[in-house]
């Protein structure tokens, strides 16, 4: 690219501004263009290089208030974003403003002296030190054949009217032909793969190419970077021709797939699977064999294994249960490990799900490997990965997160990584998994790890395919698990040998007590006319009520249960006594299903509705595996199921104002470490925000609101304002010892010890693990720490480091809270006074008008967190509200506190006298046990507002953040406008859901119509269409 040809293009296209922007483009090309244009930043190069600390935002401002309007005028892109972190509105200058994008590069080479890190390093990682001057510039750095590049943070093109931005290469509309010719001389172009960029970055070298036909596969025909690739050629006077293909699914197998499947197996042919042939272009289905499957898996491997970057796809594979999808990944590891000694991983989300699957397969180079195991079997395990005894290893996704990707292998070369049940992986299905959802962002660090890009093979009974994104999972699947270019099987999820028996009971009253009736009706039917079947459940407490309650003593004989609460060795044996009969009967909620097999379960009854749509395919689905006989899917519907479904999504559901109250405290700890942009934070500080929750779904709402917030920026932003990555393990941990002790101890465990204080330590617990104490299970480890009776002969205890900040003066807070427990106790007294409830809205309302939407926000979780949870600073006193729900037709639950006791006097006279014993100053730091007084106090004022406070160490596992826009955070919080529209497409979803499940119960139909109906469904068509179905 010249210099001549962008000052063409400034004079050509952007005569109506008075400053153009450059955005991507090399310090070379930018100072030759300063020979022709004014170049207000001049001074910060160097050699050809931007020099960031040269780069002084007042100098430029000055420059462009100065400038002449009769004269263009140009600035690098760095300079612009230094601008924006010193003035809130660029419209104060008026000037106007054109930001020109160099989108041939996705990632641009770094344009500076500065030496940025690679982004996915471990190093990088690192808390110490990491405001670096670059990262007020750049929110994302990778590292690769000796290059930086670079992604830039776009702190201007928000609320400044007087900028624009525009691509270099304007995407335009495209007509493009199916090909008809011979497709193999023909170089294909993808934005999947490296092909598109290679090429691209060729035409902005050369301003040349010399091949004009390409083709594109067919669903990447509208992709913006395709469209942008065509006009570049055609701006350059090399315009090229596109045509579409349709990639070939049919492959045939080797012979020695058929003979290892006879050996390992016993059988002597592959089966057949039903698969959409292209649904880009129709709905036409094809058989293909599972042999032509495991064939493109091992190909797909071999071009890894050879070298062969650009022609590695991944696969992921949609195909009704029953339908054999672990002999796919399990013999094509077999085979890559006779041939080739490749290592193969399987990432499944139930440890009895893996138990059942190497239990079942006649191999002995296969093991698990979880959290339950002992180091010391853990150990044994890893060393039979390294010397290939073990070629097929399965793994829990939040034990791999927790180690780097060579922990597991060593040298061995990865073949394939298997992610199993990938349905998973979406963030609004019933199973949603939020380390499913981290696990991306890993696998695609692995691969550069590795350097080599190992194929991954993604599989699940259920998925709806929707390119327009409203109900879709399967490219939901795809892009959080990092798989372009990505081969799919998308399977027919009809199943002809199942029928559908739909009654409709219009339980008017005592809703719980009929609908209990009727489940216990049809479980002795199904006894009477020996059907062996499975009872699903919202609910574990409902099987309890059912399967141990009086109305069944006579044949609870012949009913098994499980659920997950249930103790390991139970379900095992539920499970078997369900197989082979002995009990043919199993009431369970959804943790009986993914992965079971058993072929002969005639019949699946649900008490109500447990999901959406795909959810309860995917449970009817355990019927009749044995092609041979007959399933039923049996239901007596009522539209006060959804009662169910409504519940299951309040108690998983993350809410709105928890995000805020989530950006709220990120930016609190921000603050509180110094402005660090890398962070490491502990669950247990957003305790308050999730005051019903256990420790263990208080760190996966976390998670979850922490990637909601992070993938919603990126997709507004288009660079990464906020990166989120797990660190699973409590690795580093505070301990404090007697003084008189403290000497002898660092003596004789330094090798694992950083002195903070003469009493206090940092442990690294994850080595002194590893080194000393093998024989217990990493849990068992933690556990034995905890209570002390790791550290024979020393008295050690686990300590937390807390760090607390007043927003105010002590006066002043202490003021706040007397304010908050004077209105407290004005709705404590009303409804003890008038024996009711008080709503949350009322609450809200009665608040002052002095109090804004967010202070009534942080008022009533305040209040909730108090009262509603047992008041660890009065010890373990009983909650003295708790909350009713109740929905009276309407679509919205209304929430209220009701009063269960009296006593609750007591609780401001408790925090008001700690307040005074602890708080001395405006900022405390003081290491103390996890039930210390200052911790709860900590959690009140950070809850209540007026204080900011971080809780680090402990047993709790940290989480990575960077932030890398603070600015734009602080804006968010400022103007409390922050809507997340991915949260918002979920809560859209399980609305749509509701709606389609109501006409799918509702609707007469027969057997053919409704799988007609759920396979239109799973092909994603819109709500219109489906409710108008018949």
């Amino acid at each position: 690219m010249t210099s001549l040809f962008i000052k063409q293009i400034i004079e050509d296209s952007c005569q109506d501004y008075d400053i153009i922007v450059l955005k991507g483009f090399s310090p070379k090309l930018i100072t030759e263009l300063g020979e022709h244009l004014l170049l207000l930043d001049n001074y910060i190069f160097e050699n050809g290089e931007i020099v960031l600390d040269r780069i002084n935002a007042n100098s430029l401002m000055l420059s462009i208030l100065n400038c002449n309007s009769h004269q263009k005028a140009i600035c690098t892109c760095e300079s612009l974003i230094m601008m924006c972190t010193q003035i809130a509105n660029l419209n104060i200058l008026n000037k106007r403003i054109c930001v020109i994008d160099n989108n041939f590069f996705e990632l641009y080479p770094n344009p500076t002296t500065s030496d940025i890190p690679d982004f996915d390093s471990e190093a990088f990682m690192d808390t110490e030190g990491d405001n670096a001057l670059y990262s007020a510039f750049y929110s994302y750095c990778i590292c690769e054949n000796g290059m930086q590049r670079i992604q830039y943070i776009d702190n201007y093109s928000m609320n400044n009217s007087c900028l624009t931005v525009r691509k270099l290469a304007e995407p335009q509309p495209l007509c493009v032909q199916e090909i008809t010719q011979d497709v193999t001389n023909i170089r294909i172009l993808s934005t999947k793969d490296n092909s598109l960029n290679t090429i691209f970055e060729d035409l902005y070298e050369n301003m040349y190419i010399s091949e004009k036909v390409f083709a594109i596969e067919t669903e990447e025909v509208n992709e913006e970077r395709i469209l942008a690739f065509a006009q570049a050629c055609k701006m350059f006077g090399c315009p090229v021709k596109l045509y579409m293909i349709s990639r070939d699914l049919n492959v045939s197998p080797r012979q020695e797939l058929y003979e290892l499947l006879y050996k390992t197996w016993g059988y002597n042919s592959f089966r057949d699977l039903k698969i959409y042939k292209d649904l880009n272009v129709n709905h036409d289905v094809s058989t293909i064999s599972q042999g032509t499957i495991i064939e493109t898996v091992i190909q797909q491997a071999e071009h890894a294994y050879n070298g062969e970057i650009d022609k590695v796809n991944n696969i992921l594979l949609t195909s009704p249960t029953g339908a054999g999808k672990s002999l796919l990944f399990q013999l094509s590891a077999i085979y890559l490990a006779e041939q080739f000694g490749l290592l193969t991983i399987v990432v499944s989300p139930l440890v009895a799900l893996m138990n059942d699957q190497v239990d079942g397969l006649n191999y002995n180079g296969v093991a698990t490997l979880n959290s339950n195991k002992t180091a010391a079997d853990k150990d044994s395990i890893l060393r039979g990965v390294r010397d290939k005894t073990i070629n097929l290893l399965y793994l829990s996704p939040e034990l791999l997160l927790s180690y780097s990707i060579t922990t597991f292998i060593g040298d061995r070369k990865l073949g394939l990584l298997v992610v199993d049940e990938a349905h998973t992986v979406t963030t609004w299905g019933r199973d949603f998994r939020v380390d499913y959802w981290f696990l991306g962002d890993y696998l695609r660090k692995a691969r550069r790890i590795l350097k080599y890009p190992f194929p991954i093979f993604a599989l699940t009974a259920t998925a709806v395919w929707d390119p327009t994104g409203k109900n879709d999972m399967v490219f939901d699947t795809i892009r959080s698990l990092n798989m372009d270019p990505c081969i799919k099987y998308i399977g027919v999820v009809r199943r002809d040998n199942i029928s559908f028996e739909i009654n409709m009971s219009n339980i008017s009253n005592n809703y719980e007590e009929k609908r209990r009736a009727l489940t216990i009706q049809r479980i002795r039917e199904a006894l009477m006319d020996n059907l062996k079947t499975i009872v699903y459940f919202p609910f574990k407490r409902t099987v309890d009520s059912i399967v141990l309650g009086d109305e069944v003593k006579d044949i609870s004989s012949k009913i098994a249960r499980y659920h997950a609460e249930l103790f390991p060795e139970e379900k095992i044996i539920n499970a078997v006594a369900f197989r082979n009969g002995t009990k043919p009967i199993m009431c369970a909620t959804k943790a009986f299903g993914m992965g079971i097999d058993v072929s002969d379960i005639r019949e699946v009854y649900h008490h109500a509705p447990t999901g959406c749509l795909s959810d309860y395919v995917q449970e009817i689905g355990r019927l009749a595996r044995d092609p041979q006989i007959k399933g039923i899917a049996k239901i007596d519907f009522s539209t006060k199921d959804f009662r169910y479904i409504r519940k299951l999504h309040g108690l998983s559901a993350i809410k709105p104002y928890q995000l805020m109250q989530v950006l709220k405290k990120l930016m609190a700890i921000y603050r509180i470490n110094g402005e660090k942009r890398n962070m490491l934070i502990s669950s247990s500080d957003f305790n308050y925000i999730f005051p019903l929750s256990t420790p263990e779904n208080v760190d996966q709402n976390l998670k979850s609101c922490l990637l909601l917030i992070s993938n919603d920026l990126l997709n507004k932003l288009r660079f990464h304002a906020l990166i989120v990555r797990p660190k699973s393990l409590f690795s580093k941990c505070y301990v404090e010892v007697p003084l008189s002790e403290s000497k002898s101890f660092y003596r004789h465990n330094k090798n694992y010890l950083r002195h903070i204080t003469d009493t206090i330590f940092i442990l690294d617990a994850d080595k002194i693990w590893n080194e000393k104490y093998t024989k217990y299970s990493f849990p068992k480890f933690k556990f034995k720490l905890a209570e002390g009776q790791i550290f024979q002969g020393y008295h050690v205890q686990l300590r937390n480091k807390v760090t607390l900040c007043l927003h105010d003066d002590v006066v002043k807070v202490k003021n706040s809270i007397i304010e908050f427990f004077h209105y407290a106790h004005h709705f404590l007294n009303e409804m003890s006074s008038q024996h009711h409830r008080i709503d949350f809205s009322t609450i809200k309302s009665s608040l002052p008008q002095s109090y804004d939407s967010l202070k009534r926000e942080q008022f009533l979780e305040t209040f909730r967190m108090l009262y509603t949870t047992p008041n660890a600073l009065g010890g373990d006193v009983a909650a003295y509200c708790s909350i009713f729900i109740s929905r009276e037709g309407q679509q919205t639950p209304r929430e209220s506190f009701q009063l269960m006791q009296s006593g609750y006097e007591n609780v401001a006279n408790l925090y008001l006298t700690a307040y005074d014993a602890i708080i001395n100053s405006t900022e405390i730091c003081c290491y103390c046990d996890t039930n210390d007084n200052i911790v709860k106090l900590s959690e009140f004022l950070n809850s209540l507002g007026v204080a900011d406070y971080q809780r680090q160490g402990g047993d709790q596992p940290a989480i990575f953040v960077r932030i890398n826009n603070p600015y734009y955070l602080n804006m968010l919080i400022r103007n409390r406008s922050y809507e997340n529209d991915i949260l918002n497409s979920i809560y859209e979803k399980y609305r749509f859901s509701e709606r389609i499940f109501t006409y799918f119960f509702t609707t007469p139909m027969t057997d053919e119509q409704r799988w007609d109906f759920i396979e239109e469904f799973f092909l994603g068509a819109s709500e219109e269409h489906l409710l108008s179905y018949i």
